[in-house]
């Protein structure tokens, strides 16, 4: 199977989600075990502000190790993603000098959810929203390696894809006068090429001058509550395994996780 085109996928955080390259999911019943050696393996080699990263999903840890190995030939300091990891996989990276820096876990729940938000949120206006989304989200993520620095060209990049719909982007704005143009938001990506089609919430994020709030858990609703109108039953969001607050936050709103995905780095 080819790998498909590059694409960022959200990664919840503390101050809401960030965006990585995203490769295609496997193993998706048995998240924590090795996935099956008849896999095909399926990567992406691309770069982020840290230096070049590769994203693997499938195949077997001599596979993934022998891929590995050839592109820290050519890539020193190549940072690696692995969808599925076990034990197995640990010690093949380790072999080559990588060891696990963080997990992230994918996690779905039906639609509709049991909770709704009385938060009003408004869809984003290519040309109108750009400066004032940039300015949250880089304030948000300053501290990020996928998010952070946001340019113009990333932004008109993403929306220049077939799949960006302004009505999933939801912006919470501040009152008139007071604090920056858009305090949270919720970007919402719908994968039309899923049968049936599933809601991902991409990015969400909320203005470090309006954290603790609440308005994370009012985004995350309002962002289910579009897709509940665009007859979608079903979402998806990855989170960072290690943020406890930010799962048990989606465990209460019924996402359980699914996949899990390891990053590598050199040691």
């Amino acid at each position: 199977m080819a790998p498909s085109p590059l694409r960022p996928v959200s990664v919840p955080t503390a101050t809401g989600s960030a965006t990585l390259p995203d490769v295609t999911d496997r193993n998706e019943e048995s998240p924590h075990g090795q996935p099956p050696d008849d896999h095909a393996m399926v990567h992406r080699l691309s770069e982020d502000t840290s230096g070049p990263l590769v994203e693997i999903s499938g195949g077997s840890d001599r596979e993934r190790a022998g891929l590995v190995g050839e592109l820290l030939d050519r890539h020193p300091g190549l940072a690696v993603w692995i969808d599925s990891p076990g034990t197995a996989t640990d010690q093949a990276m380790a072999d080559l000098g990588l060891s696990p820096s963080r997990d992230l876990l994918r996690m779905d729940v039906d639609l509709p959810v049991g909770s709704t938000t009385t938060v009003e949120t408004r869809a984003f206006e290519p040309g109108r929203d750009d400066r004032a989304w940039l300015e949250t989200n880089n304030a948000a993520f300053a501290w990020h390696r996928e998010q952070s620095g946001w340019s113009e060209e990333q932004l008109a990049a993403r929306m220049a894809e077939d799949w960006f719909d302004p009505e999933g982007f939801r912006l919470y704005p501040a009152d008139p006068g007071n604090g920056p143009d858009i305090t949270a938001f919720c970007w919402v990506k719908v994968h039309d090429d899923r049968d049936p089609p599933v809601g991902e919430i991409y990015v969400i994020g909320v203005h470090p001058s309006a954290q603790g709030r609440g308005l994370g858990r009012a985004l995350t609703l309002a962002g289910l509550g579009w897709m509940v109108e665009r007859g979608l039953d079903r979402a998806e969001l990855w989170v960072d395994a290690d943020n406890a607050a930010a799962v048990g936050l989606y465990r209460k709103l019924g996402f359980r996780p699914r996949v899990v995905r390891r990053l590598y780095l050199p040691r």
